[in-house]
């Protein structure tokens, strides 16, 4: 009886092996291809926001950090209206100018150490002119060769100008009235090689033209 039945086991186990081996092998491929398949998806997939490479990060903070302007750069004081930098309409002559010509109630003066970019452009001179010692205008004399970059910077700010014929002066008067009127004057100057940017106050201008008795 115990022989027959161990010859049974025998029999069923010859049979039986195979089979669950062949499940089992069956089984383990299935399952490797599936976490290959797997792989693949996740590695052809885009990266979201939860999933950004570290060195990407850095690399795009050290972009934003080169693009951002240093604080410690000192901006050039642009040209300000009414008047011209500190200097507003009708003030004194401050101290530390030096008068290089003086006619009658009107003086031009210079100011040692001046910063000679103006509005981004390099200037080669700037004048102040004072009319019984109240500022009334400046003068800044530029290369002829920025007069159209400086034509461009005077639209922005003044809309457009009148503009001569032959397109080697140009004028813009603000819409300001009283002591804050200006009026801004470009013109090329041929014979030097200059563009003159003048800067004036309507109201004093006015006051000259009448106290002399002058058009205006």
């Amino acid at each position: 009886m115990r022989a027959r039945t161990f010859n049974i086991i025998l029999i069923a186990a010859w049979i039986l092996g195979p089979l669950v081996i062949f499940f089992l092998v069956r089984r383990r491929l299935k399952l490797d291809a599936a976490a290959k398949a797997a792989a693949e998806k996740a590695k052809a997939a885009p990266k979201t926001d939860e999933a950004v490479d570290v060195e990407e990060l850095l690399e795009s903070s050290k972009i934003r950090r080169r693009q951002r302007p240093s604080s410690s750069a000192e901006p050039t004081p642009p040209s300000s209206f009414p008047g011209f930098r500190e200097l507003k309409w009708g003030q004194t002559m401050p101290p530390g100018m030096k008068t290089v010509h003086e006619e009658g109630d009107e003086c031009l003066c210079i100011k040692n150490g001046e910063d000679l970019k103006v509005d981004g452009v390099v200037a080669n001179s700037i004048s102040y002119s004072f009319y019984m010692n109240r500022f009334q205008a400046v003068i800044v004399e530029f290369s002829v060769f920025s007069f159209d970059s400086l034509s461009k910077k005077l639209s922005a700010t003044w809309g457009k100008p009148q503009i001569s014929r032959n397109g080697e002066r140009c004028s813009w008067s603000s819409m300001m009235s009283g002591p804050e009127a200006t009026e801004v004057l470009l013109q090329k100057r041929m014979e030097n090689r200059t563009a003159v940017l003048t800067i004036s106050s309507k109201q004093i201008r006015e006051e000259k033209a009448k106290a002399t008795g002058s058009p205006n």
